[in-house]
This record gives C-alpha cells, sequence and structure tokens, in this order.
C-alpha cells in the first residue's frame, strides 16, 4: 500500500526551496518534515514532467498534480487467463484425473 500523497502546499514548498532556494534533498526534507525518498520522488516526478520555479499562473492545483502523475502512469492490473469451469470440473470428476502418486493430466490410469 503506497502512502497519501503530500499536500498541495507541501508541494509547492518543496519546489520551490529546490529551485529558488537551492536546497538538498535533505535539507528540504528536514524542512518540510517529509523523508528523503518522498522528497526524492517528487522531485524526480517534477524533473520528469519538466516542472521548475516559479510555477506558471495559469496552472491550478489539479493540473500540476496531473502533470506530475498522470493517471496512465498507474501499472495496470495482471491479466489472466480466463479459467474453463466446465473442464475442471469434468477431470475433477473423472477417476483418472488425480493420483497419489502425482498429477496426471493425459488421464492415464496406467501410473
Amino acid at each position: 500500500m503506497s502512502a497519501p500523497p503530500i499536500s498541495m502546499r507541501k508541494l509547492k514548498d518543496l519546489l520551490r526551496l529546490k529551485y529558488e532556494a537551492g536546497l538538498s534533498q535533505r535539507q528540504i526534507a528536514g524542512e518540510l518534515c517529509l523523508s528523503l525518498g518522498v522528497v526524492n520522488k517528487y522531485l524526480h516526478a517534477a524533473q520528469a514532467a519538466g516542472i521548475t520555479w516559479p510555477l506558471p499562473d495559469d496552472l491550478s492545483e489539479a493540473q500540476l498534480r496531473r502533470r506530475m502523475f498522470p493517471p496512465d502512469a498507474a501499472p495496470s492490473p495482471p491479466h489472466y487467463a480466463p479459467v474453463d469451469f466446465l473442464m475442471m470440473a469434468w477431470r475433477c470428476r473423472s477417476d483418472s484425473f488425480l493420483h497419489f502418486s502425482g498429477f496426471n493430466v493425459m488421464g492415464d490410469s496406467s501410473l
């Protein structure tokens, strides 16, 4: 589970401290009471989005967050092959499907 996003106020302060004040990531983390990893994550996202300080006047908070973390940047859930439940039920009912000696795929009762 990921941590909740930082407030927009802290995000703007983070950018201001980096680009206007020229502080290091460690100094920014101390000033804003954030972990070094969080500061690093947001600065890398801002750099990848081409965001610096001062922010454009026409850039809303929602636009800023979308530019830094686009919705399509989230990983998609894994896709699995559909399960054929009818075939599974048929195979489980057959006498030769499972053996105590192992898994018998071919239905061969000679094992």
